[in-house]
């Protein structure tokens, strides 16, 4: 008779068992292929969106100021141009199918233009000066209509009314100290409607009118983001979030930032920030208030990049130490605050200014 270990069939079955049992302490083995990458998620008519924004490598026409230039605005809806330079000049220039074309010129204010602010309407434009005064101009007839003569150094300045408001209203900060004051726009009155000295507790230096939910979104100089509605009790509107501890508006004030410039999308449902020192640019939900997406601009991490050949575009030691000595410039506080982001006309993509150029997100 034959010996039962030699019996095949019984081998097989204790082989069987062996693997069944490292099965049940180690569990069933992975298959060895690679998981699918997960595709991007491509928007409807993204190609029409991409082929509409800028793609010169450089400028076709130059639009000339004396002095360095300190503000570009786009009027919504009326298509004009408005520049601004540190030696207090404004101009007009008309936006046609031909091109830019060269309207009129102001001298607004006899020292430095600290803000200015387009309606949402692109009907009025107001700028701010270090001269303690406020310059009120109907962008239609490009005509200076007021002057308010204030007593006290603004800082930002923006419009807060919807479109077709029966009453234009103007924000103006102050730049010793966290009071924001309105005024009437048509600058009738030189004393303001309203003053709200609560709501922050430093320096305002930004605000943005969001006119889809008809709500004023602010920044100070500590970090700290605050929405509010520019009439009645002058708080936090209600079609908005309802406790600020479950937004991510706290995230400048954790990362020990300064917002430098905010942009609400033409939809309103979103707003891009640029801040220092950490050099991130940073897109939120409006209505939420939760951060949506982080872009990292530091120079740390370029340098990384640049040395890692990951880069998008590998620069030349040369030039890359040129370019990097200019954007520590930028660091500085008198340049800093030049430092912006926009949205495209469809609110879908962001435009900023990098080491390596305008990047599109």
């Amino acid at each position: 008779m034959a010996d039962a270990d030699s019996n095949p069939n019984k081998r097989k079955l204790d082989v069987e068992d062996e693997d069944s049992s490292s099965d049940d302490d180690m569990g069933p083995q992975l298959p060895s292929a690679e998981a699918p990458k997960k595709k991007r998620r491509k928007l409807p008519y993204e190609k029409l969106y991409i082929s509409a924004l800028p793609t010169s490598a450089r400028y076709s026409k130059s639009l000339m100021h004396k002095e360095q230039i300190s503000f570009v605005t786009m009027t919504p809806l009326t298509d004009f141009l408005i520049t601004s330079s540190v030696d207090g000049v404004v101009k007009f220039w008309k936006k046609g199918g031909d091109g830019i074309e060269f309207v009129k010129e102001f001298r607004t204010h006899t020292g430095e233009i600290k803000s200015v602010s387009i309606s949402a309407d692109g009907r009025s434009f107001a700028t701010a000066g270090a001269d303690k005064t406020i310059k009120i101009f109907d962008v239609m007839t490009f005509d200076l209509l007021s002057m308010l003569t204030l007593e006290f150094t603004p800082k930002c300045v923006c419009w807060v009314h919807g479109r077709g408001a029966s009453l234009p209203m103007l924000a103006v900060s102050d730049e010793v100290n966290h009071t924001i004051r309105i005024y009437d726009g048509r600058g009738e009155n030189q004393e303001p409607i309203h003053t709200i000295s609560g709501l922050h507790r430093s320096v305002v230096s930004l605000m943005a009118y969001n006119d889809a939910y008809d709500c004023v979104i602010s920044a100070d100089e500590n970090g700290m983001i605050e929405y509010w509605r520019p009439g009645g009790n002058y708080e936090k509107p209600d079609n908005v979030f309802e406790y600020k501890s479950s937004t991510n508006l706290f995230e400048f004030k954790k990362a020990k930032s300064t917002p430098t410039s905010l942009t609400i999308s033409p939809t309103g449902l979103q707003f891009a920030t640029v801040s220092f020192p950490d050099r991130k640019v940073r897109v939120f939900d409006f209505p939420t208030g939760k951060l949506y997406r982080t872009y990292d601009e530091s120079l740390q991490v370029i340098e990384e990049m640049q040395q890692a050949g990951t880069s998008l575009k590998k620069l030349e030691d040369l030039e890359f130490g040129r370019r990097l000595a200019t954007e520590r410039e930028i660091e500085t506080p008198t340049l800093r605050n030049k430092a912006n982001v926009i949205f495209d006309e469809t609110g879908h993509f962001i435009i900023y200014g990098s080491i390596l150029g305008a990047k599109t997100s």
